[in-house]
């Protein structure tokens, strides 16, 4: 019952004897909506005949459609809005045989349905996110040092925190032993804080003790690769933030070429003879729109694990039940002979010139060669610049590179305790905790800059430089913004 009415979605009819549902329409393979009537009230007409009182009139609460979706038949009659407004509430057909069938697993399909409706409502619902295309796609800063200083969420200080706290409770424990053995066992362990602090300051270690002599031997080695690691470690830095720059600026790429397809076709379409667009140019813009939004969703759940789930049956229905997709459109791409789900993306893509080309055919579009010129350079711009990011995100590191830096890393750590007491004394602690921050700190900056897009959810959602919902919500933003802006010209 909980992934039933979770399942449905609110809509508003705003004039009286507007038709929710047709007499005669199909719901072959749960086809069409089954609908409740929160506030309102509605009537029945059969063969264009209002049905008498009380059977011909449904009020609040009143559940209606739910018999053609469970047989897949036909409407049997039409309902029509017989208030001003009418407030209801509907399930798309397929959706709604799903939540009934027994066999399913409810508790999955209601922990699916609410991620679904989470990467939904990320991707579309600008309202949410503070109008369209509210926030920033990577985290801003102030230059100020008090600011700077007073992060903590999303920082690598944190990120980093718990193997700087480790290593230095290992420093303390490995003074505690060196201390032990010099003193061959003696009360010290009574009084703990004799091993770092006495009345004649910061404990030092004995340098003429044949133990402390050898861990200088160690001090120089360690020395040494200190010097390789840091040469290393910025390198690889300065690689991955190249990387993670690269596709960044693809991602704007595919924005820029998207919004310049809309350019192009928003000044090539027939307008009236006042400036404004024809009938036929809004319907083709507000199409082309709504296929380009449907494709940005698609192609980022092909690359972004957190959007994946919008490319299984269940995700694309949720899309259609909410009104992203129409049901011819949920027909066609569930019936799509494709070999991996990943290939959704290309089917909107296709459909965006493809109507384009059509509208230059029946003179909505200029038919000249070099509109059709223009247009079709730009969807191939934008099949360029897409197909880019993920032939990046594979190529982004060899395995031997990334684990010979971890090792050498991990290693200069680990006997970072080992190597400063000779010299440092209690002191290490402090030391070991700095160059720690440090050195993990650089690789976990690296490892984040290799995965822009937080696939592998190595870090904290709040750490993640790329804001994919921001991105696309600016590009679904964009899908009408040239229509939206050219609506009316200032010249005849």
């Amino acid at each position: 019952l909980v992934a039933l009415i979770d399942a449905f979605e609110k809509c508003n009819a705003t004039t009286r004897k507007q038709v929710i549902v047709q007499q005669g329409d199909s719901c072959d393979d749960g086809g069409g909506y089954v609908y409740i009537i929160a506030e309102g009230e509605c009537s029945v007409e059969v063969d264009g005949h209002v049905v008498p009182h009380p059977f011909g009139s449904m009020g609040s609460g009143e559940i209606f459609g739910e018999l053609s979706v469970l047989y897949s038949g036909t409407r049997s009659a039409t309902i029509l809005t017989e208030s001003e407004s009418v407030t209801l509430f509907r399930i798309f057909g397929d959706t709604f045989k799903e939540i009934l069938d027994p066999r399913r697993n409810v508790a999955y399909d209601l922990e699916t349905m609410q991620e679904i409706d989470g990467v939904i409502n990320e991707l579309w619902d600008c309202n949410k996110y503070g109008g369209r295309g509210a926030g920033d796609i990577i985290p801003q800063y102030k230059p100020e040092r008090i600011w700077l200083w007073s992060q903590w969420c999303g920082t690598i200080v944190k990120l980093s925190l718990r193997a700087t706290v480790g290593n230095m409770l290992f420093c303390v424990g490995f003074i505690v032993l060196v201390q032990e053995t010099q003193n061959g066992g003696t009360d010290f362990h009574n009084h703990p804080i004799q091993y770092f602090w006495t009345a004649d300051g910061i404990v030092l270690p004995d340098k003429n003790l044949p133990c402390v002599q050898d861990l200088f031997l160690i001090r120089k080695i360690w020395g040494y690769q200190q010097t390789l690691t840091i040469f290393i470690l910025t390198f690889f830095v300065n690689q991955a933030f190249g990387f993670w720059k690269g596709v960044y600026c693809e991602c704007r790429n595919v924005q820029s070429n998207l919004d310049g397809y809309f350019l192009t076709l928003s000044t090539n379409v027939k307008r009236n003879d006042d400036g404004s667009f024809t009938e036929e140019s809004a319907k083709l813009l507000e199409d082309v729109g709504q296929y380009s939004r449907l494709w940005h969703a698609l192609f980022w759940a092909s690359i972004a694990k957190r959007f994946r789930v919008l490319q299984t049956d269940l995700g694309l229905q949720r899309m259609a039940s909410r009104g992203l997709l129409t049901q011819t459109q949920l027909e066609i791409l569930q019936g799509l002979e494709l070999s991996t789900s990943d290939q959704l993306k290309l089917a909107p893509l296709q459909w965006m010139l493809v109507r384009s080309i059509r509208a230059m055919d029946d003179g909505v579009v200029a038919g000249d060669t070099a509109t059709k010129g223009m247009l079709l350079k730009g969807m191939n711009k934008l099949r360029g610049s897409y197909t880019k990011i993920p032939n990046k995100l594979a190529g982004r590191m060899p395995l031997a590179y990334t684990q010979f830096v971890q090792i050498l890393v991990d290693t200069l750590v680990l006997m970072s305790p080992i190597a400063l007491y000779a010299e440092l004394g209690a002191y290490s602690v402090i030391a070991v905790g700095i160059i720690t921050l440090f050195y993990t700190g650089l690789l976990n900056l690296a490892k984040i800059f290799l995965d822009p897009l937080n696939n592998e959810n190595y870090c904290e959602e709040d750490a993640n430089f790329m804001d994919l919902g921001v991105l696309i919500r600016e590009s679904n933003d964009a899908s009408t913004q040239w229509k939206r802006a050219g609506e009316r010209l200032p010249f005849d």
